[in-house]
């Protein structure tokens, strides 16, 4: 009988929203044998995350993908705004 992938995952990862995606790329970028488990199907009609707050935009910048977030051309809030020197000099 076939072995199905939660039984040979290094890690099973509950929850694929923000948290728990960001949780599964690290650890995979880290070498492990990542699955990710939802009771959704994506996409789905579920509101979440439509705000990045300064915290948040510094895990982006750790986690490689503020570049990315930045170059998306999502409108930024009112009164905001983002200086990757600002961030970067948040790291760690």
């Amino acid at each position: 009988m076939p072995t199905s992938r939660l039984e040979t995952a290094d890690v099973a990862v509950v929850g694929a929203r923000c948290a728990g995606a960001a949780t599964a790329m690290l650890l995979a970028r880290a070498g492990h044998d990542v699955v990710v488990v939802d009771r959704a199907s994506f996409p789905s009609d579920t509101l979440s995350t439509h705000a990045i707050a300064r915290g948040g935009m510094v895990q982006l910048y750790r986690c490689d993908l503020l570049d990315d977030v930045l170059a998306s051309g999502r409108r930024r809030s009112d009164g905001w705004s983002s200086s990757r020197a600002a961030i970067r000099s948040c790291e760690r």
